[in-house]
């Protein structure tokens, strides 16, 4: 059997161990340097804390005064579209926290040792800026107005039968939050270009889209606008359908509403036009004269239809209520005139500018 080795022995290997040991920390201990303070090799913005108090201070009190009043160039793509210091928005240092926080942050003279002993860099310490509340928020907004650009869609302009697409363009927005959280925090590391934190927006209607949209409009009016109804067939004009048309993000539709008058030309004998309800003054009093129902071709349908490729379009007559009913205008409560007045013009003046202001004082 193998025999351990005797007591004296291992002593010896414990004293020598436990010697080395200590030697090892006295080493790191002088190399870590004295006692108390700030340690050096503790670094605000590029400077050491370590040295005499008075002299630190000052130092980090210019080099804040250089930060805080330094320009940094606001990029958009590859250009510059302004500049910014954090001054001008209310941007200031507490020189006095920062030494705290440098001496609360300074190592110990055992791990001071250690880092001189492995090379191992220096502590850094932030210098934090701080903002008037709401001031880098209200910047953030103020850059936007000179960023945000809002996407266009794609607009067709209509000519006769002939359509024209006007192409869309892409919009922009800035992040304003991210943007404030840039120029906040340390300080010493705020860049000397900050790249605007910018999203690109797309149009709801894109030039593609509207382009594909035409050709469908241009193919709804080579099959014609052919129209039955009550076994009456009439073709409402072209130009009246094509000025019908609506170009969306939704898809090609056609506007009944629109069609409403060329309908009315094309079956004068069944068409019977709805008169909402209105008042007559007579001597000062409010005298209503009530609505009226009307019986028209139901547009809806055949502008739903045109867009099918079925022709002749089958339609019928429908009721429709006016917009303003004889119980809409007795809901007012209106009994007599409370004023008029009359504005004489010479032929040809704007007069819409009066009349414009009238409706809406009036509408309040």
């Amino acid at each position: 059997p193998r025999r351990s080795p005797p007591a004296g022995r291992r002593m010896r290997a414990i004293v020598l161990g436990a010697g080395a040991l200590v030697v090892m920390v006295v080493v790191l201990l002088i190399a870590g340097g004295g006692g108390g303070g700030t340690a050096p090799g503790t670094v605000v913005a590029g400077v050491d804390m370590g040295g005499e108090p008075a002299e630190v201070r000052a130092a980090l009190q210019r080099r804040a005064v250089e930060l805080v009043n330094r320009d940094v160039q606001l990029a958009a793509g590859s250009g510059i579209i302004g500049t910014v210091r954090p001054s001008r928005i209310g941007g200031t240092v507490d020189v006095d926290a920062a030494i705290r926080a440098a001496e609360d942050a300074s190592p110990g003279r055992l791990m001071r040792g250690i880092k001189a002993i492995t090379g191992q860099s220096a502590t850094d310490v932030p210098l934090p800026v701080a903002y008037r509340k709401g001031a880098v928020q209200a910047w953030a907004a103020e850059v936007a107005g000179n960023v945000d650009r809002a996407e266009e869609n794609a607009v067709v302009s209509v000519n006769r039968t002939s359509f024209t697409v006007k192409p869309s363009s892409a919009g922009r927005v800035l992040d304003r939050q991210a943007l404030a959280q840039r120029v906040q925090g340390d300080l010493s590391l705020l860049p000397s270009r900050i790249e605007l934190p910018i999203r690109a927006t797309q149009p709801r209607l894109t030039t593609d889209v509207a382009k594909q949209q035409v050709v469908q409009a241009e193919a709804v009016l080579r099959r014609g606008s052919t129209v039955i109804v009550d076994d009456v067939q009439a073709t409402l004009p072209p130009i009246d359908v094509a000025q019908a048309m609506r170009f969306t993000s939704d898809g090609l539709r056609i506007a009944g509403s629109d069609l409403r008058r060329p309908l009315i030309a094309a079956y004068p004998t069944g068409s019977v036009i709805p008169r909402p309800a209105r008042f007559e003054i007579r001597a000062r009093k409010a005298v209503l004269i009530p609505s009226k129902e009307g019986r028209l071709v139901d547009a809806a349908r055949v502008a739903e239809g045109l867009l099918g490729k079925d022709r002749p379009v089958e339609s019928d007559f429908v009721s429709v209520t006016p917009v303003f009913t004889t119980e809409r205008a007795k809901s007012l409560g209106i009994k007599e005139e409370v004023g008029s007045f009359t504005t004489p013009y010479s032929p040809g003046e704007p007069r819409v500018t009066n009349i414009r202001r009238a409706s809406r004082i009036l509408n309040g």
